[in-house]
């Protein structure tokens, strides 16, 4: 037996089989100031029996204004919105809507609503729901790392790293990191992100790399600065804190070029030595004259020969006796 759908519905107005209706309420969880608030609440009959009908009822939160609802037999007055459902079969749904305009964002957005059905209810504690929004608050976090301890020489790589982390209560898309500071006197890193969006609390990790070139190996620290940006559902900026890396660089060793000057000693000038004195010239041996010829005395030959040996032997040791006398100094 159904009975007719009434405002003063109290589980009991309608005898038959137990009814257990469930409540089940979908809203944002997140707002802006202007923000267009949209409720949905789904009625679902889980039987045993069928339902002859029943009443909802929706207090709005007190921040929402200009509120409606396009569903059949529901008002709205003083901020409480009255639906009176008409049967629904075991099995069977029904959708009530009602939107508004979200004033100033000032806390949360609470919306609670419930229902009471002609027949008793086996299970009441599925008879209400709860939905709420919190002000938006798009954030997103940003933490630069690099492995590379030390930059020592030119041609070196560096590897940067960027965790992007939605830190915020609403979905943000596009994501990138842009470096806003750099020291380095090579080509800037650019960071390459995957094309994604981030729910809340999900991460992503953006790379870059760097190739050290001379003048950066100064010993001063080679700085780098990036930022993290997105873009929220109502299109606006997302911007994170900015995050920095700064790596020590060794400085270029200095080649110092040392002249050494070899002093090669001086040979002393040989001095000539005077050729000796010439000698005396000797006096010529006089010439021996010759033997005159003696008359024959008749003796033999012989004879003469020995005496011409005895002669010419004289006048070769007078000649080698003057040649060994001294010469007396001039």
């Amino acid at each position: 037996m159904s009975g007719p759908a009434s405002s003063n519905n109290d589980g009991a107005a309608s005898p038959g089989l137990p009814v257990d209706l469930a409540l089940a309420k979908d809203g944002p969880t997140t707002y802006a100031t202007g923000d267009t608030i949209s409720y949905t609440l789904t009625l679902t009959n889980n039987g045993p029996g069928n339902s002859s009908g029943s009443t909802l009822t929706d207090t709005l939160p007190t921040n929402l204004t200009g509120v409606s609802s396009p569903t059949a037999g529901c008002s709205i007055d003083a901020g409480q919105m009255t639906c009176v459902v008409g049967p629904l079969a075991a099995g069977a749904s029904t959708i009530i809507t009602a939107e508004g305009t979200a004033g100033a964002a000032g806390g949360e957005l609470t919306n609670t609503a419930s229902v009471l059905g002609n027949e008793a209810d086996p299970n009441p504690a599925n008879n209400e729901a709860s939905t709420s929004a919190q002000p938006a608050a798009p954030s997103l976090t940003l933490v630069k790392s690099s492995d590379t301890a030390e930059i020592t020489e030119v041609g070196q790589i560096v590897e940067y790293a960027f965790l992007v982390t939605n830190t915020g209560n609403m979905v943000v898309s596009e994501v990138a990191v842009g470096e806003t500071e750099f020291s380095g006197a090579g080509t800037a890193p650019v960071a390459e992100c995957p094309d994604t969006e981030l729910a809340p609390s999900e991460s992503v990790t953006c790379t870059a790399e760097y190739t050290v070139v001379a003048a950066d190996l100064s010993g001063d620290d080679l700085t780098n600065t990036a930022v993290a940006t997105g873009v929220d559902p109502a299109g606006g900026s997302v911007a994170s804190e900015p995050s920095t890396v700064e790596i020590p660089t060794v400085p270029m060793s200095t080649t110092t070029t040392t002249t050494t000057t070899t002093t090669i000693p001086t040979i002393p000038t040989t001095t000539a030595v005077p050729a000796p004195s010439t000698l005396p010239t000797l006096p010529t041996t006089p010439t021996v004259p010759p033997t005159p010829q003696l008359p024959d005395t008749g003796r033999s030959p012989a004879g003469g020969a020995a005496a011409s040996i005895l002669v010419l032997a004289g006048a070769a040791f007078v000649l080698i006796s003057r040649r060994n006398r001294p010469v007396a100094s001039r």
